[in-house]
């Protein structure tokens, strides 16, 4: 993927891209575990939401622009689940969370860091399930029906492309980046 010569850009924008995203990306993991415990919590979907929307803006305001999709991608999700059109369940947090860090080494890699684990075909994929999950009616996504769809009858178990895309190799790559509190 195209990404900007690092050497374009001002040390200082760069510092306070790190410096924000340093500080975005765990808020976010703890809002995603949060959510789990709470899954209705509009305040909390609501600040998640606008935390990823900052990420997103910021990858453009640095010219990261080939990543941009990734976020936007869970941006539909995100509003998918506050307008009621899909619930939030422990499923849908692990994809939400593998995408994070799929986000997280991706930007670490154009910034010169370890190539992701993540390229660009998978990239897209994940993009694509990303998004066909955020337009999937509900009687076809799994787990516990939004109040809004619960009196469409039963729930059919999904294949789940975004997680298959989100996971595009099982084996372990380190220590995890989140860790979950019971």
């Amino acid at each position: 993927m195209p990404l900007p010569r690092l050497a374009d850009l001002s040390s200082d924008l760069l510092d306070d891209f790190r410096l924000d995203a340093a500080e975005q990306f765990p808020r976010c993991e703890q809002l995603l575990i949060e959510l789990e415990r709470a899954p209705s919590s509009g305040e909390r979907l609501r600040e998640l939401f606008r935390l990823v929307h900052t990420l997103k803006g910021n990858l453009g305001y640095v010219g990261l622009n080939a990543l941009m999709p990734l976020p936007q991608a869970m941006e539909d999700v995100l509003g998918t689940l506050r307008e009621e059109r899909l619930a939030f369940d422990s499923l849908l947090g692990d994809i939400l969370l593998l995408t994070l860090d799929h986000l997280r080494a991706l930007i670490d890699q154009a910034l010169g860091g370890p190539n992701a684990r993540l390229g660009a075909a998978q990239l897209d994929q994940l993009c694509q399930a990303l998004q066909a999950l955020a337009m999937a009616p509900a009687s076809q996504q799994g787990g516990n029906p939004p109040p809004a769809a619960a009196a469409t009858g039963p729930q059919h178990p999904p294949a789940s492309p975004a997680r298959a895309a989100a996971e595009p190799d099982r084996r372990p790559a380190g220590p995890p980046r989140h860790r979950r509190t019971p």
